[in-house]
């Protein structure tokens, strides 16, 4: 995102805060906001490492501010979000894990056996589980009420982390920053509902001043990929009934035209045969080939077989279509049954016939 793209931006306004006497912070009116302070105990010279798990889990999602929500609007570096995932992914496990220890030590444990004691726990001589199994965990034993699109969004996240620390990440920052994004808004409602109400008062207190900051932090990263999906918007505005969902991004801004398929938000491209398959499968979730339930059939317009019955473009909303993703045409012949195809429906030839989207 340059200058051009928002126009002069003004830096923020942040009210001013009363200075607590156990950590101090404070910030000038005029002053943009600053996601570390010299006045934190943990940022003094000398001072001792301690750092309780949910303090610590809060101080990586302080880190992550300091990478991603940039007061001026301006785009992270690829350094900056490099460590902001890297540094995400950290809190998430952290926090994920402070629940489960709210519940039961041993709920944090990789696997419990004989060699499992209190005293090697507090020693930190153990195996935890994964982020996937804390979710897991959290959800079947404590019952905690995680929606998979919280569990993507964990997932994602971790899958950008894996990609960083072990092979190298290839990613669009606008990409990196959805990831950032969507993991945030969960770990800021999961602070919020399951684990900072379960804290001691002056627990709570410790953190409440950081908690505030991260929250205002996400506010600027959801506004950075609002203006990025709003110029997208304008951008294909011509083309809204051939653009349609992206799997990797999940943004409306994947446009389908000549055979081929390329996302204006997170720049994914693909051709028609491989979009095809990605979008029945990661979009629609369903499978391709089992049997004569296919979701994807021979297009009357161009006869290939990249027809996708119970496609939704930006055009036609929450009303279902056959859209095809080799020649962008669509169809509604089939709009008024499910969205899941039937042998009947895939056996119709009714009309009305396709309507060309260029």
């Amino acid at each position: 995102m340059t200058s051009e793209d928002l126009g002069d931006v003004p830096k923020p306004r942040v009210r001013r805060r009363q200075t607590r006497e156990d950590q101090g912070y404070a910030w000038n009116i005029d002053e943009p906001r600053s996601y570390s302070h010299p006045s934190r105990a943990v940022e003094q010279p000398g001072g001792d490492v301690r750092f309780p798990p949910v303090e610590n889990g809060i101080d990586y999602l302080l880190s992550v501010m300091e990478s991603l929500a940039k007061d001026d609007g301006s785009e992270a570096t690829a350094r900056e979000l490099k460590y902001g995932v890297l540094h995400l992914q950290a809190a998430a496990e952290v926090l994920l894990k402070a629940r489960l220890q709210r519940e039961h030590w041993t709920l944090v444990l990789q696997k419990l056996d004989q060699r499992a004691t209190r005293a090697r726990f507090v020693a930190g001589d153990f195996v935890s589980c994964g982020s996937d199994e804390a979710v897991v965990r959290l959800r079947d034993i404590v019952g905690l009420d995680i929606s998979k699109d919280d569990q993507d969004a964990l997932k994602a996240l971790a899958t950008a982390r894996n990609a960083l620390q072990h092979y190298g990440l290839a990613s669009t920052a606008a990409d990196v920053e959805l990831t950032a994004m969507n993991a945030l808004d969960f770990l800021i409602r999961f602070l919020d509902q399951h684990l900072l109400p379960a804290l001691p008062e002056t627990e709570q207190q410790a953190v409440r001043n950081d908690v505030e900051t991260i929250r205002m932090g996400l506010a600027k990263i959801k506004a950075f990929v609002t203006r990025r999906m709003d110029r997208v918007r304008q951008e294909l505005s011509d083309f809204r009934d051939r653009t349609l969902e992206c799997l990797r991004c999940r943004q409306m801004a994947l446009l389908v035209d000549g055979g081929s398929a390329t996302c204006y938000f997170c720049s994914r491209t693909g051709g028609s045969g491989n979009a095809t398959l990605d979008y029945v499968f990661h979009v629609q979730g369903l499978w391709w080939g089992m049997d004569e339930h296919d979701p994807v059939g021979p297009c009357p317009h161009c006869g290939h077989d990249a027809l996708v019955f119970g496609a939704k473009t930006v055009a036609t909303g929450e009303e279902s279509v056959d859209f095809c993703f080799d020649c962008s045409t669509t169809t509604t012949r089939r709009a008024a049954a499910a969205d899941a195809p039937t042998s009947e429906n895939a056996a119709s030839n009714g009309a009305p016939g396709p309507t060309t989207g260029r």
